[in-house]
């Protein structure tokens, strides 16, 4: 049997678990939840007088800059408001393309790392704990077609949460806030303060690549988790702490400030921060050529542990 066969088997045992509809059904709800709070928060309008309400707001966090406003985008300097009026941007209109890039670059893509990795960190170690990994022992495939073959069906579920994630943000935002102006121009700020424009549409496709980088990355890890340990419990435990401690550290200028910390996974996790810097902390000094560059030796580092280890178990006991 090819490895493709092997794979498309292993990805079926996967998508017929039960929690598997469950968890697609949550990360629905909590687009929806988003969808509905901001649809509720934001006073979005595409009328002709916003410039007037941009600067009545500006105005008035002139007088009191501590004081916050309910203005959408406030900040104390309120160099983006000056920003939005002399590039004749509209603060306030909203449309789903909109809602799908600011829902993506805002790190709501944790619950996609999050359902995988409930999957994909029992791929092996519950074979382990059931004991069905022995039959690999008496398999006609070698161990490394096996391996393959659940690393690949693994892929496969993380890219369908994500693909269904994407589509979720999607239509939530177009019912919500409707499928007009697609190239509308988001402001976003480069790691050295400066802003420029990017439309939603190009601004979705960047980040929904960069985002899925890091997933893959994550959930690279939590299958070699799986295969190093035989408790499912102990690689989960694991794979969750380790994705919120990239998700916490990051490019935090508390370890910034380290050489060693550039090279270990955790600055690099965040590949939309150096898009938008409002995105998360990204390390200045650094770039996403780099950052993909060394997470691809972890990816491949990952790898080879998984086999090595795989390959020379004792699986028969």
């Amino acid at each position: 049997m090819s490895i493709f066969h092997l794979a498309q088997n292993e990805f079926i045992k996967i998508t017929r678990k039960k929690g598997t509809l469950l968890s697609l059904f949550f990360l629905f709800l909590i687009v929806l939840l988003a969808g509905l709070i901001m649809n509720h928060e934001l006073d979005a309008s595409s009328d002709n007088n916003w410039k007037e309400r941009l600067l009545a707001e500006k105005k008035q966090e002139e007088i009191d800059k501590p004081a916050e406003t309910t203005g959408v985008y406030y900040s104390a300097d309120v160099k983006n408001k000056d920003y939005y009026l002399e590039h004749n941007i509209n603060p306030y209109e909203w449309n789903g393309w909109r809602f799908f890039g600011t829902v993506t670059s805002n790190g709501l893509e944790i619950f996609v790392s999050l359902t995988a990795i409930l999957t994909v960190s029992g791929v092996v170690s519950k074979e382990f704990a059931l004991g069905t990994i022995k039959f690999i022992a008496t398999s006609p495939n070698r161990r490394w077609r096996i391996l393959t073959s659940k690393f690949l069906a693994s892929l496969l579920f993380t890219g369908m949460i994500y693909l269904f994630y994407c589509v979720s943000c999607l239509l939530i935002g177009g019912v919500l806030f409707g499928f007009s102006n697609a190239s509308y121009p988001l402001v976003y700020t480069h790691l050295n303060d400066s802003l420029y424009t990017i439309s939603s549409i190009k601004a979705s496709g960047i980040i929904l690549l960069l985002r899925f980088i890091s997933i893959i990355s994550i959930v690279t890890i939590a299958f070699t988790l799986s295969v190093l340990c035989k408790s499912q419990a102990l690689s989960l435990c694991l794979s969750i702490l380790l994705l919120f401690a990239g998700s916490i550290l990051g490019g935090t200028d508390l370890l910034a400030q380290f050489t060693w910390y550039k090279f270990t996974l955790f600055p690099h996790l965040n590949l939309v921060a150096y898009v938008n810097k409002s995105a998360g902390d990204a390390i200045s000094t650094l770039n996403i050529p780099y950052s993909v560059t060394v997470i691809a030796i972890y990816f491949l580092i990952c790898l080879l542990i998984s086999f090595s280890v795989f390959q020379k178990r004792d699986i028969t006991a």
